[in-house]
């Protein structure tokens, strides 16, 4: 699912399709980290986020 594509579409229903299938059906049933890892097949990690912000911010500040 390409969030930032549908986003930039304003596309948000298959945005919303996808949490209702994936996450907030199973939301009583599971651990906020056994959700995240069902939902994603990777378990919670700050890495992604890590990934992006040295992507996002190495170009600007000449890092």
């Amino acid at each position: 699912l390409d969030v930032d594509a549908l986003v930039r579409e304003e596309q948000f229903e298959p945005i919303h399709e996808w949490m209702t299938e994936h996450v907030h059906r199973h939301g009583q049933r599971y651990t906020t980290p056994e959700l995240i890892e069902r939902a994603t097949g990777e378990k919670l990690s700050a890495e992604p986020f890590v990934e992006y912000v040295r992507g996002k911010f190495e170009d600007l500040y000449d890092l």
